[in-house]
């Protein structure tokens, strides 16, 4: 949006035009903003710096947090033991006490189906797979409900 990608400026100076241009609300919250902007100052505070360096950096993050959110090891108590490794759930013949994915999927079946119906209807990246299945995730239960989540 910068008019010289590629020309050094101070980069107080840069930051202060993007901060700017951003939209007063935009998706993912506003509490994403004031946090790049102190990591930015603390990295080119006194620096001149291109707009082009300074895009370059935000899409490399952009880019690792997604890697990192999708590949990573992140569990909780909704996550399956499965999704470590592909295969089979090993739950037979119905989710055991070590199932974590079950409390979601099965305890709080009328919730989840909800949950699911919802982001089926919105235009989010899972969107599309959900509307595909919404019908399958409906009619199963128990371990199938399992592996179709996993």
């Amino acid at each position: 949006m910068l008019e010289h990608p590629d020309r050094p400026v101070r980069f107080g100076d840069l930051w202060e035009e993007v901060q700017y241009r951003m939209p007063m609300f935009y998706p993912g919250g506003s509490k994403l903003f004031p946090h790049l902007t102190k990591k930015l100052y603390e990295m080119f505070a006194g620096q001149t710096v291109t707009p082009t360096v300074i895009r370059n950096l935000l899409e490399g993050w952009k880019e690792d947090a997604k890697l990192n959110f999708l590949q990573g090891t992140f569990f909780d108590r909704s996550s399956c033991g499965v999704w470590l490794k592909r295969g089979s759930c090993d739950c037979h013949p119905e989710p055991g006490e070590h199932c974590r994915l079950k409390d979601v999927c099965n305890g709080m079946r009328t919730h989840f189906l909800a949950s699911v119906t919802t982001l089926a209807h919105s235009r989010k990246d899972e969107s599309h797979w959900l509307s595909k299945n919404l019908t399958q995730l409906h009619a199963a239960e128990g371990k199938a409900m399992l592996e179709t989540c996993r």
